[in-house]
């Protein structure tokens, strides 16, 4: 029996009592008996049909009832599920008004449900960001006409209520009606501002690490030049003691005193040159090992130039 069909079959049902009661009124009383049975037999087929629809009135209840059970099992398994995921997770209309979120999104915007529901995301969007992030709100309705848009993901930088601004790593996914139109969008938000700080420090500590390696190269090519030029310098001061010493010990006593002093003074010469080529490669020493003071006092350079110059020319001339 057809649900829809029993107001018209009560209907029906009401009129031919009437009729039947109008008609008993009209009749002689020894064709009551036939026109009560008519009437019973009218009433019999109304309950028969009343039964039956009470019946499959009484199975569809039973059918809602399970299907409402099972819709509020599924509903509290959805609840459960998009409270317990631990990033911010949003749904908003296509425009990107708020119309659900979960407790980590109330704690990621710091803002309870009741005052985050109805308010467009836009609204915690950076400043400087909110014209790009209304052009990919834009974009997304635009390519909902798609039937293989997939998620979307880009980062964005947000400012909860009464806190500065964080990082935010977007995914966001269409939803559809049953004719595959776009009704709303899923968000989903994972604060990236440690991560993104991590990465920034890391960045720096590479680029100090290859400053300081460069630097390390540069000082042991530096070195390998001072090791090379420093015993090319002690070579010609040695020497000059050498020859000196021998023509001494050979020749003293054939010379004046004059000319032994000569040799005399060039052995003392070289070997105040030797020592302030130690001095020289001390101070390097020091500076390698940051135990290098820095006391700046006054220098006459012109004094300075010419004892140089003065050094030089004795280099040249041993």
């Amino acid at each position: 029996m057809n649900l829809d069909d029993l107001p018209l079959q009560i209907q029906n049902m009401r009129q031919r009592v009437a009729l039947l009661q109008r008609r008993s009124e009209q009749q002689k009383a020894q064709e009551d008996i036939e026109l009560i049975t008519d009437v019973f037999k009218e009433l019999y087929l109304a309950l028969e049909e009343m039964q039956i629809a009470n019946k499959d009135l009484h199975q569809q209840n039973e059918k809602l009832f399970s299907a409402q059970q099972s819709l509020i099992a599924q509903n509290q398994r959805y609840q459960e599920l998009f409270e317990g995921v631990p990033d911010a997770y949003l749904v908003t209309d296509p425009k990107g008004v708020i119309q659900e979120a979960n407790s980590a999104a109330n704690t990621l915007l710091n803002i309870s449900k009741n005052f985050l529901l109805g308010k467009p995301l836009a609204n915690f969007v950076l400043e400087k960001e909110l014209i790009a992030f209304h052009l990919k709100l834009n974009h997304l309705r635009d390519r909902a006409a798609i039937p293989n848009w997939k998620m979307q993901e880009w980062e964005v930088s947000l400012r909860p209520r009464d806190k500065t601004s964080i990082t935010i790593a977007v995914k966001v996914a269409a939803i559809r009606n049953r004719q595959g139109n776009l009704v709303g969008l899923r968000w989903l938000l994972r604060d990236i501002s440690e991560s993104k700080r991590t990465q920034a420090k890391l960045q720096w500590a590479e680029e100090a690490m290859r400053q300081a390696l460069a630097k390390e190269r540069e000082f042991s090519e530096l070195k390998s030049r001072l090791i090379v030029t420093t015993s090319h310098e002690f070579r010609n001061p040695l020497a000059t003691i050498h020859s000196s010493a021998e023509l001494l010990e050979h020749y003293r006593h054939l010379w004046s005193d004059e000319r032994q002093q000569i040799h005399l003074r060039r052995i003392q010469t070289s070997a105040m040159h030797i020592t302030q080529l130690l001095n020289d490669v001390s101070v390097l020493n020091q500076d390698e090992t940051g135990k290098l003071e820095f006391n700046p006092t006054p220098l006459n350079l012109v004094e300075f130039c010419r004892d140089l110059l003065e050094e030089l020319k004795q280099s040249d001339r041993f």
